[in-house]
């Protein structure tokens, strides 16, 4: 093994040659046989030459272009050319960090002809025989009482490089320690992700809201000759070329804050004034059936106009139903109606007893369950929300609505991180509200009425439900209109 002055006269040497050239660094150093480009790509270049020029760089980019490829080759050129340098990595979870992020720096070791300078562990890359000279993952917190801001805390050396992968999903408490560490004129900080937050620290840095001067870099998977010609099309097909996911994930584009929500308070208002009409067509109840301290409620719906919300505190099993029935019989003269049923825990048994009655169409929803769409949506929940943003501008609100619906459409918020279109966490919705959504749920739940029937999924317990006529949203029969 080599002496500590003797890697120190590497490290020292290194710098010299190689101190301020990446690419050169590794054109020398990384074995790229095997692999189908056998150079950095100009997106990757251009990346390292501003983060040698500026110091601090924000990237913002489709996917797979080589992001963490990059911060990777750039963590292991740090540590070799820059003596007693120090290197932080966080990302918003462990899986982030240690699969993706530090898996990737595994890799690249592998085809490094220098890694015999480093001893590796799991989280750690260490420059033989001396303690003080590494790169480290830092995992964010999920324990309550842990301090966020702790995670880059702490970290000191006349060679600092902080990198964030996927930072658009790490929270703003971790980012305060960068203000520390930007007082150091020889500090570098990299952060890469897909643009697919509409808030926070580096939402702030890449739309030019941030204080600090950061380079900012967004590069298109359609200018990357690491990424398949077909990806963008296939995107592009699943969930529209006009979609935020299209722009986050092909063309690393921000996302508008207005893609980021269900619907702005604007929007609401200028909805509930303009859009007033009593319509012609089908009868949907969306059922959402409160919980222990929950309302439960009934929303009403006829063609696109939502007539009517029965809000209701005494809601055990046989209360709903009834209120239920009442409604087919009295308020609606035993028409046809269709009723979808939020049907986990206690909704299980209103819904079992509804289809029991064969008096109408009852459909069950669990939210948690796989979409119609399952190959595009997370889970029935976003699904049906997903509709439910579409066909907001058309709906019809005769009668003022609970006080809370606007709050509840207006804090509903998109996660873009996952593979497919997802909704945030409904306990995290519900902790930020400070109550359920029973309202905006239960209105999301009249959109059942076509998602499930058009699937024809087995979710209908009768055969007297026809297809709903696919007509032009601004018909006077809305879109639940058809022939009778």
């Amino acid at each position: 093994m080599a002496s500590k002055d003797k890697v120190l006269r590497i490290a020292i040497q290194l710098n010299k040659e190689y101190g301020e050239d990446f690419a050169g660094w590794v054109k020398k150093y990384i074995n790229f046989d095997g692999l189908s480009l056998n150079e950095l790509t100009p997106q990757q270049i251009e990346v390292s030459d501003a983060l040698l020029k500026h110091h601090y760089v924000a990237v913002a980019g489709g996917g797979g272009i080589g992001k963490t490829a990059l911060a990777a080759l750039l963590i292991l050129w740090f540590l070799s050319t820059h003596p007693f340098s120090k290197i932080p990595t966080t990302a918003p979870s462990g899986h982030l960090l240690h699969d993706v992020l530090w898996s990737e720096i595994g890799f690249w070791l592998d085809r490094c002809s220098l890694r015999n300078l480093f001893y590796k562990t799991t989280a750690r890359i260490q420059v033989k025989g001396i303690d003080s000279w590494f790169a480290v993952a830092r995992t964010v917190p999920r324990e309550t009482g842990k301090v966020l801001n702790d995670t880059l805390a702490g970290f000191h050396a006349q060679h600092l490089l902080i990198v964030g992968d996927e930072a658009s999903g790490i929270p703003d408490p971790v980012f305060s320690a960068l203000d520390g560490a930007l007082t150091n004129k020889s500090a570098y900080v990299l952060l890469i992700s897909n643009p697919v937050s509409t808030a926070g620290y580096f939402y702030d840095v890449i739309s030019g809201q941030s204080k600090v001067g950061y380079s900012v870099k967004t590069f298109s998977s359609l200018e990357s000759p690491l990424v398949d010609e077909g990806y963008g099309k296939r995107i592009a097909e699943k969930y529209g070329s006009d979609s935020a996911m299209y722009k986050a994930k092909v063309l690393g584009s921000l996302i508008k804050m207005t893609d980021g929500v269900l619907i702005t308070p604007q929007e609401f208002d200028r909805i509930m004034e303009e859009n007033k009409l009593v319509q012609e067509g089908s009868i949907v109840l969306g059922v959402d059936v409160g919980g222990s301290v929950d309302t439960s409620v009934i929303c009403h719906r006829i063609g696109n106009s939502i007539v009517h919300w029965d809000l209701i505190t005494n809601h055990d099993t046989d209360s709903l139903v009834k209120e239920v029935l009442k409604a087919w019989e009295f308020r609606y003269q035993k028409k046809h109606i269709t009723v979808v049923v939020d049907a986990i825990g206690k909704g299980s048994g209103v819904y079992s007893n509804l289809r029991n009655m064969n008096k109408f169409d009852v459909i069950g929803s669990i939210g948690s369950e796989k979409a119609v769409s399952e190959m595009t949506f997370a889970n029935k929940r976003t699904e049906l929300y997903d509709r439910l943003k579409k066909d907001l501008p058309y709906l019809h609100f005769p009668e003022k609505p609970p006080e809370r619906l606007k709050r509840e459409l207006c804090n509903i918020r998109y996660d873009f991180t996952k593979e497919k279109v997802s909704l945030e966490d409904k306990r995290i919705l519900a902790r930020r509200l400070g109550f359920s959504p029973d309202e905006s749920d239960a209105l999301s739940l009249t959109e059942g009425a076509e998602v499930y029937v058009m699937a024809d999924r087995g979710y209908v317990n009768t055969k007297q439900i026809s297809m709903p006529m696919r007509i032009n949203r601004g018909s006077k029969y809305g879109k639940f209109g058809r022939f009778i």
